[in-house]
C-alpha cells in the first residue's frame, strides 16, 4: 500500500483506498486487490508491472471506463465509485486525457479533425472547437501535418496527434498506456520530454502504464508498481 506524500486533502487529485475489481465468470479474476494511493496535484507517476498484473484494470477505473467492484475512488473531488453516467460523462471529458498505446486516431479523419473530436463532445463551436485544435497540433509541433490522414503520419507523429487529443481540454489527470511503446528509442524520447514538459507546465498531474523501467525513471517522480494486483510504492 503506498502512502500519501500531501500535506492537506487540497493537494490531492486522486485518492484511490482498497479498490478491488474482480471479473466474473466460473472461475472469478482478482484482477485489483485492496490498492490504495493518493496522487497530488502536479505530480507524476509511473506504474510498472508484467502483462496481467492488473495495470490496464487501474488504469481504465481511473479513466472511467470500468466500476470498481469495492473500494473507493475519488478523482478532483467526484466520486467514480458512485458517479451517474451523466457525471461520468463530465468527467471523461474535462477532468482526464486519455493516451493510447496503439494510437486510436480514426483512419479517415486529419489529424486536425482527430484532434477537435473531444471538442465536439464537449459541444464547443466549428470555429472554435478548429483554432483550438490546430493550435494543440502546433503545441506539438505538427502544425505542418494538420490535414493529413493518419497513414500518411509516422508512428510518432500519430502519437503526437494522440498526445495533443488528450491534452485538448487541458485535463486535470493525464492516463498514458505504454506512450513509447511502439516508438524508437530517439522518437520515444521525445515525447517522453513533451509530457513532462506539457505536465509542469500546466501542473497536470500523471500516471503512465509501461514496462520500461529506463522511461518510468526518466519521466516519474514516484514509481508504483503492481503485481498479481497487488500495489506497491518503490522508497524514496
Amino acid at each position: 500500500m503506498t502512502t500519501a506524500k500531501a500535506t492537506t486533502m487540497n493537494d490531492v487529485l486522486v485518492h484511490a483506498e482498497k479498490l478491488a475489481k474482480v471479473y466474473g465468470g466460473r472461475i472469478p479474476v482478482n484482477a485489483l486487490c485492496d490498492a490504495s494511493f493518493t496522487l497530488c496535484r502536479g505530480e507524476l507517476a509511473a506504474l510498472l508491472g508484467k502483462s496481467g498484473s492488473g495495470k490496464s484494470t487501474l488504469l481504465n477505473l481511473l479513466a472511467g471506463l470500468d466500476q470498481p467492484s469495492s473500494g473507493t475512488l475519488v478523482v478532483d473531488g467526484l466520486s467514480l465509485h458512485s458517479s451517474n453516467s451523466a457525471q461520468m460523462a463530465a468527467y471523461r471529458s474535462g477532468t482526464i486525457g486519455v493516451v493510447f498505446q496503439s494510437y486510436n486516431l480514426i483512419p479517415h479523419q486529419t489529424a486536425l479533425q482527430n484532434v477537435e473530436l473531444p471538442l465536439i463532445f464537449s459541444g464547443q463551436a466549428r470555429g472554435q472547437r478548429q483554432e483550438q485544435a490546430a493550435a494543440a497540433l502546433d503545441a506539438v509541433g505538427l502544425s505542418a501535418r494538420a490535414n493529413h490522414r493518419p497513414t500518411e503520419l509516422s508512428g510518432g507523429e500519430q502519437q503526437r496527434v494522440a498526445i495533443a487529443r488528450a491534452l485538448i481540454n487541458r485535463p486535470k489527470l493525464l492516463l498514458a498506456d505504454e506512450p513509447t511503446g511502439n516508438l524508437d528509442s530517439a522518437t520515444a524520447d521525445e515525447i517522453t520530454a513533451l509530457l513532462k514538459n506539457y505536465c509542469h507546465e500546466h501542473q497536470t498531474s500523471a500516471l503512465i502504464v509501461t514496462h520500461d523501467e529506463g522511461f518510468a525513471r526518466r519521466f516519474a517522480t514516484r514509481i508504483l508498481r503492481m503485481s498479481d494486483g497487488c500495489l506497491q510504492e518503490d522508497a524514496a
